[in-house]
């Protein structure tokens, strides 16, 4: 997925300096849905700048199509408790 379709559907950038990485200065986006959050690959390791989309502390989904994240975050919104 590039930036501007992340951007479109939500997501926040986020930048880690060299000074807070300890290396190179890279950045990544976030989005929140309830109490899940989802985070994307570093910008640093998409040669193609493309970006996939990882549950936040669960690295065994990536969601690479924006189809496919449209129909899963939609799902999700419809379903929230409590907000």
């Amino acid at each position: 997925m590039t930036e501007k379709q992340l951007i479109e559907c939500g997501f926040v950038r986020e930048d880690v300096s060299s000074e807070e990485s300890g290396g190179d200065a890279f950045f990544y986006y976030i989005h929140k849905i309830g109490d899940l959050e989802f985070i994307t690959s570093e910008n640093d390791t998409n040669p193609n700048g493309e970006f996939d989309i990882y549950f936040f502390n669960y690295n065994q989904i990536k969601i690479s199509d924006i189809e496919d994240w449209k129909i899963l975050s939609n799902v999700l919104e419809l379903n929230v408790i409590g907000e």
